[in-house]
């Protein structure tokens, strides 16, 4: 099991700070300190998750004063982050993707008066996703697939599990790189989703949210939706393009950044389904873009991509 604090201590170490794993000693007065729980890299070692599951860790970075605390905590943050939340950080002990779950902020002041700022992030090592996009059902029979316009659901997204592809048929077009899944419906899907889109997880869940912003159920249940997004096998990989066709979600885990702010957090288990929708006799449960069909791939997120022509 990898000890991502210390590879993310001495990643920042490489930079220049002073930064130690799992402790902040009182000297020097300019120092950086990254905690992961113990009990979750236990959950994550002997919960039967595995090395790639994702993992949370806790950033604190201190200096004599505020605004110099502030200064190298934010240098901090975007060092970690890379050229963007989709870019893998060279770490020790492999490429990973580190996804803040906040902003630096002032956590306290130590006994010697000293600014501390903190903040958490996602640290994952394998299946990053990005471009995570959800689009509405709007009719499914066996001639016609249709959806609303789709819109991100979430900045970045990080994949725990996802379930074996049900047996059935695979239909390839003429470009080769673009395959459609045919058969019965999937296990499910689950996403650990980086600051949400709170008006589009609302949509997808069945809720709404009154003016406090608190989600209020009523007679609604949550909407058949397609969900699409780029995945990579490993860290250093090129994406694949997935459309799920039909799927149902219910929220698992939901974490919030602070206090007024929105959803820092957000776990989503999604449910595929097969479609009414025939293609080639069959109904579909999803398509991917693996390689080539560059014009597909081009807008392959402007629109839910339906084969058959439709």
């Amino acid at each position: 099991m990898r000890d991502i604090a210390a590879e993310i201590a001495q990643y920042l170490r490489a930079d220049g700070f002073a930064a130690y794993a799992d402790s902040l000693p009182d000297e020097p007065e300019e120092a950086a300190a990254v905690y992961e729980d113990p009990a979750e890299r236990g959950a994550a070692e002997f919960g039967g998750v595995g090395a790639n599951y994702p993992r949370s860790v806790r950033l604190r970075v201190r200096a004599g004063g505020r605004e110099r605390a502030f200064e190298l905590a934010q240098r901090a943050f975007a060092l970690l982050s890379g050229e963007s939340y989709e870019t893998p950080v060279p770490l020790s002990g492999g490429a990973a993707f580190l996804l803040p779950q906040q902003t630096p902020a002032i956590h306290e002041r130590d006994n010697k008066g000293r600014a501390v700022f903190a903040w958490s992030l996602t640290a994952a090592f394998s299946a990053g996703l990005r471009r995570l996009t959800i689009a509405r059902l709007v009719s499914d029979t066996e001639a016609l697939l249709r959806y609303d316009a789709p819109v991100q659901l979430a900045r970045a997204a990080v994949s725990v599990t996802r379930g074996q592809e049900a047996a059935g048929s695979r239909f390839y077009d003429t470009s080769g790189g673009l395959v459609h899944m045919g058969g019965g419906a999937m296990e499910e899907l689950t996403l650990r989703l980086i600051a949400p889109d709170e008006a589009a997880l609302a949509l997808i869940l069945g809720a709404e949210r009154d003016e406090k912003g608190v989600y209020v159920k009523g007679n609604c249940k949550s909407q058949y939706f397609a969900i699409g997004y780029e995945a990579c096998a490993d860290a250093l990989g090129g994406y694949e393009k997935t459309w799920f066709y039909k799927c149902r979600a219910r929220l698992g885990q939901y974490e919030r950044a602070g206090k007024g702010a929105g959803a820092a957090c957000a776990e989503l288990i999604v449910m595929p389904l097969a479609t009414l929708y025939r293609y080639r006799g069959e109904a579909l449960t999803m398509a991917y873009l693996t390689c080539g069909a560059p014009e597909m791939g081009a807008g392959w997120f402007d629109a839910v991509y339906v084969p058959g022509g439709v």
